[in-house]
């Protein structure tokens, strides 16, 4: 039996089987790890940054921008007004005209240039004699228009008080405007009153000429500051103008509208 076994190579193959039995099992190597994915390059990242970078210098030039604008305004100063040499006042004034002066004689045009603002005018000199303080003196004298004086007080200047106010509003209350009027008369009598400042209010383009005379010779004498209002006037009247000028006083050029928002 056991030749026919080994003869038949049976033996050979059992002990082959055998062998490959009793051996270390073969190693099997295990699978690698799972790559990790390499991270992204941090464009995203750099992206932003720049973005906020730039944000922030166009907000900060931008503040700098505005900083600057204000310096620059704010040394150039507030508007002034609408004349070519209108001013700002922050003490007693006139619709913005300084009344600094001592004693001041106010000459309101009545005349049909100013017919519908006659009233407003009234009011915003009255507004600005209380303004004026119990130290100062006043007058008021309105333009000629052929209807008799029309003056306060009557022949002299007078303190500016509580009560010679309310007396000078009593006796304006009925007057009115209308006709053509002139500024001469009225112009020297003022001056003979030897006030520190003349101020003038008219809404008329054209002076004729004794007026225009009367104020050139005014304002050569030099007695007085000379201020002027001019209402609703398209154009700057050259020898109004020339006369604020040439005696240091004030020019301005003002609306209706102007005139009733001093008033209030």
């Amino acid at each position: 039996m056991a030749e026919a076994i080994s003869s038949s190579g049976l033996a050979s193959g059992l002990a082959h089987r055998a062998r490959e039995a009793t051996s270390e099992p073969a190693t099997v190597d295990a699978p690698p790890p799972p790559q990790q994915p390499a991270p992204a390059p941090h464009v995203h990242g750099t992206r932003m940054s720049v973005v906020a970078i730039t944000a922030a210098v166009v907000v900060l030039t931008g503040i700098a921008v505005v900083i600057l604008l204000s310096r620059v305004s704010s040394n150039r100063g507030p508007a002034k007004g609408t004349g070519p040499t209108a001013v700002v006042a922050t003490g007693p004034n006139f619709c913005g005209l300084p009344l600094n002066a001592n004693s001041v004689i106010f000459l309101l045009d009545r005349g049909n240039s100013v017919n519908e603002l006659f009233d407003t005018l009234k009011a915003a000199c009255y507004k600005s004699l209380k303004q004026l303080g119990p130290d100062r003196k006043f007058q008021i004298i309105l333009w000629d228009n052929d209807a008799g004086a029309a003056e306060f007080p009557a022949g002299a200047m007078r303190n500016a008080t509580a009560g010679a106010i309310e007396d000078c509003q009593r006796n304006f209350q009925d007057a009115t405007a209308g006709g053509s009027t002139h500024l001469s008369g009225p112009l020297r009598e003022a001056l003979d009153r030897h006030p520190q400042a003349i101020v003038i209010a008219t809404a008329k383009m054209q002076l004729d000429e004794d007026d225009a005379n009367a104020l050139r010779a005014a304002a050569d004498t030099g007695s007085a500051h000379i201020s002027v209002l001019q209402i609703d006037a398209g154009s700057p009247n050259p020898v109004l103008e020339q006369a604020a000028k040439s005696t240091a006083g004030q020019f301005k050029m003002i609306t209706g509208e102007e005139l009733r928002a001093f008033t209030r």
